[in-house]
């Protein structure tokens, strides 16, 4: 029993002692991880926000649609 508990006291020190030596790896990783997920949302496009047209807008270019319409009738380009 006292062997048994002498073994885990060691299994814990030497998981404490490699997880010391590790975890500024492990920071380290996380930083470069971070860096980088950085840099891809920045290369990203952004998309281009595109406006709502206003009623005068929208009469110009259904006036513009009739005019090529009647156009086209009237077999003229």
């Amino acid at each position: 029993m006292r062997q048994t508990i002498e073994q885990a006291k060691r299994i814990v020190l030497e998981l404490k002692h490699y997880f010391e030596k590790s975890l500024p790896l492990i920071l380290i990783g996380v930083a470069l991880g971070y860096t980088f997920a950085k840099h891809l949302e920045t290369q990203r496009i952004e998309p281009v926000e595109v406006g709502f047209a206003t009623v005068e807008d929208m009469s110009f270019l259904v006036q513009q649609l009739k005019e090529c319409q009647d156009n086209s009738l009237d077999g003229s380009y």
